[in-house]
């Protein structure tokens, strides 16, 4: 049986490794096309570059940090499953925005660039192909790591097991139940054996108890007093 837990953190590994590259390749490509425009037309920018522009930003502010937290810091609210899989299809969205804008943008009514004479022009529009090219590449692995959490999710929702309020470290995703890493177990008491015989150590924080002592029962001696002396009758009669 295929162990879910290292494919998926492996592939999240490799993913978020690839979109933060990818993004910032297209925020350098933007960037130069943003500086042509300014620098040729005086002023103003394109389109697509500023949105590029934005999407590469936005990726790189986040994306590192969701990463950071959720292995660094247990119990983050941006490590949470139902953020992950909220935030990485919103930015999946957003490529795949930038990609489709940028490869409908025409220069000057034509799709090739080598036939611009100035070389300038020629290189940026090279770049905004790139900008095209890079886009597609940064949504498709986002897209797919996207749709590979969401069919963890709904396989154990069918079991019975909901995910959405866990966290992406403490998952584990072949069972569905919640890993707490950072728990201790608590410490047993070592308790060594004692020879036959000797008296027990009395457990820590437990004061010990002593049979009351009884106190030694003393005779009762009673003073048995003697009857007064009845006074003997005279035989002879009283005058």
């Amino acid at each position: 049986m295929a162990d879910i837990n290292r494919i998926f953190f492996q592939t999240r590994t490799v993913v978020y490794g690839v979109v933060i590259l990818f993004a910032v390749l297209e925020l350098a490509l933007a960037a130069a096309v943003t500086n042509w425009t300014n620098t040729t037309f005086q002023s103003g920018y394109f389109a697509f570059a500023a949105f590029a522009i934005a999407t590469s930003i936005l990726t790189l502010l986040t994306l590192p940090v969701m990463y950071f937290f959720s292995a660094k810091r247990k119990g983050a609210i941006v490590s949470m499953i139902a953020i992950e899989f909220g935030w990485t299809a919103f930015l999946w969205i957003l490529w795949l925005a930038v990609a489709s804008t940028a490869a409908s943008f025409q220069w000057l009514g034509t799709d090739s660039c080598s036939d611009f004479v100035r070389s300038s022009t020629r290189a940026a529009c090279n770049e905004s192909k790139a900008i095209t090219a890079f886009g597609f590449l940064t949504w498709i692995p986002l897209m797919f790591y996207n749709i590979f959490l969401l069919s963890l999710i709904i396989r154990h929702q069918m079991r019975g097991t909901s995910l959405w309020n866990g966290y992406i470290s403490d998952t584990d995703f072949n069972t569905g139940s919640s890993v707490h890493h950072n728990q201790t177990a608590p410490h047993a008491f070592n308790v060594e054996p004692k020879p036959a015989g000797s008296p027990a150590a009395p457990l820590a924080g437990v004061a010990p108890q002593y049979p009351p002592t009884q106190q030694s029962a003393q005779p009762n001696y009673t003073t048995a007093q003697a009857p007064a002396p009845q006074q003997a009758g005279s035989p002879y009669p009283q005058v």
